[in-house]
């Protein structure tokens, strides 16, 4: 969320280990003023990789500059449910192959 004042001075970018997840061009940043950014990524969180880290910088030399970034962390089968589907549906087929439901 940029707040009214940067006139699109104020940059910013999201970025998790050395991958640049938004926006998605690596050095390109948002930029707005007093304007909301909605931004729906799905970004898989994995161990060692899950730091995240907003860069801003400011062109305006004379005055400073905020802006608010929310992330929200989902579990994958809400933020993704058409790949929860599939792994249902991967594991429900190993299922019925074991316990023999095939061709019955």
């Amino acid at each position: 969320m940029f707040p009214p004042g940067p006139q699109g001075d104020l940059k910013v970018a999201i970025r998790q280990g050395g991958w640049q997840i938004a926006p998605t061009t690596y050095d390109t940043y948002f930029a707005a003023d007093d304007e909301t950014i909605k931004y729906q990524e799905f970004v898989p969180l994995k161990s060692g990789y899950n730091n995240i880290t907003i860069i801003t910088y400011n062109d305006d030399a004379v005055n400073a500059h905020l802006c608010r970034v929310r992330i929200n962390v989902l579990p994958a089968f809400l933020a993704d449910p058409s790949r929860a589907q599939q792994e249902m549906a991967g594991r429900l087929d190993t299922l019925l192959k074991r316990i023999g439901a095939y061709g019955v």
